[in-house]
């Protein structure tokens, strides 16, 4: 009698976890219309490119001596177009700079910033106001009756 030893194999399937790192899309960010208008700051910016781009764009105001006066953000979700307005007076006559950066909340684009952007703005002027030139005048006259009964003779 033959005896037949069956072998069994047994085979393990190992699954090794690779990483795979996309490379981030190339972004582009532009900024535009940087001014200041009756009181108010204004930049715009534009993200284009890079792979559906989620995070914030930072918008940095610097005054002529470059010291940071203010500071905005607008949320990125896909190709953006974004503009702030920051209402602040303008004390100091000189170049002013803007700074835009996006800074990427994934891991499938990368940070950027645009070119800084400079404007100038002028001295500013006061002009009065209508009811206040009105006021002026009445009490100019007010003053001219008194003197003026001073000056001439009295009439009987």
């Amino acid at each position: 009698m033959k005896r037949h030893l069956v072998g069994v194999v047994v085979t393990f399937l190992f699954t090794i976890p690779v990483a795979v790192h996309a490379t981030p899309a190339p972004l582009t960010l532009t900024t535009t219309n940087a001014g200041y208008v009756a009181g108010a700051f204004t930049d715009s910016a534009s993200l284009t490119g890079g792979n559906t781009p989620i995070g914030e764009l930072t918008f940095h105001l610097y005054d002529p001596s470059n010291s940071l006066i203010s500071t905005a953000f607008a949320p990125v979700a896909g190709d953006t177009n974004a503009t702030v307005n920051i209402q602040l007076t303008a004390l100091v006559s000189g170049t002013y700079t803007w700074d835009v950066s996006y800074t990427s909340s994934d891991s499938n684009n990368v940070n950027v910033a645009a070119s800084p952007e400079t404007f100038q703005v002028g001295t500013p002027t006061s002009t009065p106001e209508p009811s206040s030139l009105l006021l002026l005048g009445t009490g100019a006259l007010g003053l001219f009756g008194p003197i003026r009964r001073k000056l001439l003779p009295h009439r009987k």
